[in-house]
């Protein structure tokens, strides 16, 4: 099975996909987390590597190229990043979604900031990878429309656990 999970920071998508990938016992792979490797390595925050990606494109390329591979020689999977969904083709591909104030809500949690702050700094991230990804995949709409989904839900209201069990079930139907 390959479960392609996309949605913003702060949607739930690393719960979730921990939670899916137990439960269907599948391998975890998170593009946010190799991001996060690449900034520790480099001793800088996540916030001012996407600078350094907006500047220099080997660090995307790198990683979108990493996550296709995936895509091309793993079957059985859980992957979530902001493009893999165009770089696996088959799968079931999920969107979650929160309300902008509730993912900075639970990034200023997170990151153990203020609220104000948590906002500026994702207000900067989103707008920092929309124009990355235009510039470097001109051919992609980002965001994506809902239309490349099998499964979109709302995460704002939802426990993890009530997220979990909904995609389960979804995830079961398609896979029949």
């Amino acid at each position: 099975m390959r479960i392609i999970l996309y949605g913003e920071s702060g949607v739930g998508k690393s719960t979730i996909a921990k939670d899916l990938a137990d439960f269907f016992n599948l391998e975890k792979i998170s593009a946010g987390q190799i991001m996060r490797q690449e900034a520790e390595k480099r001793n800088i925050s996540i916030y001012e590597f996407e600078l350094l990606c907006k500047n220099d494109p080997q660090f995307d390329t790198f990683l979108d190229e990493k996550i296709e591979e995936i895509g091309k020689t793993k079957d059985d999977f859980i992957v979530e990043g902001r493009l893999a969904w165009y770089f696996i083709n088959k799968g079931i591909k999920i969107k979650l979604t929160c309300s902008q104030s509730t993912i900075i809500e639970r990034i200023a949690e997170r990151e153990n900031i203020s609220y104000n702050e948590a906002e500026e700094k994702t207000r900067q991230r989103q707008q920092n990878y929309v124009q990355r990804y235009a510039q470097l995949y001109p051919q992609i709409t980002f965001p994506p429309k809902n239309e490349v989904f099998d499964i979109i839900h709302d995460t704002t209201n939802s426990t993890p656990e009530k997220t979990k069990t909904f995609l389960i079930e979804k995830i079961k139907e398609l896979n029949k």
